[in-house]
């Protein structure tokens, strides 16, 4: 029991040194911010990338096809006479004339649109070679966008959290590997407490039953050897738990969007520098 113990330990703290190195994808790629008005929406963008350079003009390109596809595109078909023909069909002596015209061609015209956006925050995973990028994107000329901050601070909601909950504010904060380690280690450690208590309490109990000196030797000391056991499982539980509410008020979590107000000013664009600053223009005809 002992041995396995020590095992659980050993492989729960191996997993928590892992998950410290874990990457934590912002939270908006799984679930895109919602703006408090009208006048502007949040767009998520993927694509495939071999740079940071390379995915950010991919992600800008695909933005003003995306929007221009969804906004300026339109399919129109002019209906018109291309050629008069004349058709004469013989058989066996009989001769017949038709007239009839071809008609009608189909076009394809996009018009020219202007694209307001601003980049809120990007992640690229080298892994997969995928950026990924955020932009709030103006619906109506003076659009009006929400103060927002992007950050990976979550202070006390997360830290309450883990205090109900070992591994709750982990999950939260979008760390999930280190949450399924710290309730399941919190989990592994009180059970065997518990198991430790209930099988010692059972040990003394054998042993005042009987007069046997070589039982009652024998089952003290199982006893005692299950005191040791619950004793070091009831340290092993404290120890993690206080790690678990430190670690949910002090890590850094998954980045996310924060609306410290929603309050806005109107947008004002400008012409992008190599993306050297957050806000774009673009303008496109297709």
């Amino acid at each position: 029991m002992k041995r396995r113990l020590f095992l659980v330990v050993f492989l729960t703290c191996t997993g928590l040194i892992l998950c410290a190195k874990e990457p934590l994808r912002p939270k908006w790629l799984s679930s895109t911010p919602e703006a408090s008005n009208s006048t502007y929406v949040f767009i998520p963008i993927t694509v495939d990338a071999r740079n940071i350079t390379e995915g950010r003009n991919s992600a800008l390109q695909q933005l003003v096809i995306d929007r221009n596809l969804l906004n300026s595109l339109r399919v129109q078909t002019d209906i018109k006479t291309v050629n008069n023909i004349r058709s004469v069909d013989s058989t066996e002596g009989y001769s017949e004339t038709t007239d009839f015209s071809m008609l009608s061609a189909t076009t394809y015209t996009g018009e020219s649109f202007e694209l307001k956006a601003q980049v809120v925050d990007y992640y690229y995973e080298s892994e997969s070679q995928t950026y990924s990028s955020l932009y709030r994107v103006a619906l109506v000329k003076n659009a009006v966008f929400d103060r927002i901050r992007v950050t990976s601070d979550y202070g006390f909601s997360a830290g309450w959290r883990s205090m109900v909950v070992p591994g709750w504010g982990q999950f939260y904060k979008g760390s999930a590997a280190k949450g399924v380690v710290l309730l399941g280690g919190t989990a592994l450690l009180a059970g065997g407490a518990i198991f430790a208590e209930t099988t010692r309490s059972n040990f003394m109990t054998q042993a005042g039953q009987t007069h046997d000196i070589n039982l009652i030797r024998q089952f003290s000391a199982n006893a005692q050897n299950m005191t040791t056991l619950r004793n070091v499982c009831a340290g092993a539980l404290g120890a993690f738990y206080l790690y678990n509410v430190i670690d949910a008020f002090a890590a850094r979590g998954a980045k996310r969007i924060v609306f410290p107000g929603r309050h806005g000013d109107s947008f004002v664009s400008v012409v992008p520098n190599g993306f050297g600053g957050m806000s774009l223009y673009a303008s496109a005809s297709f």
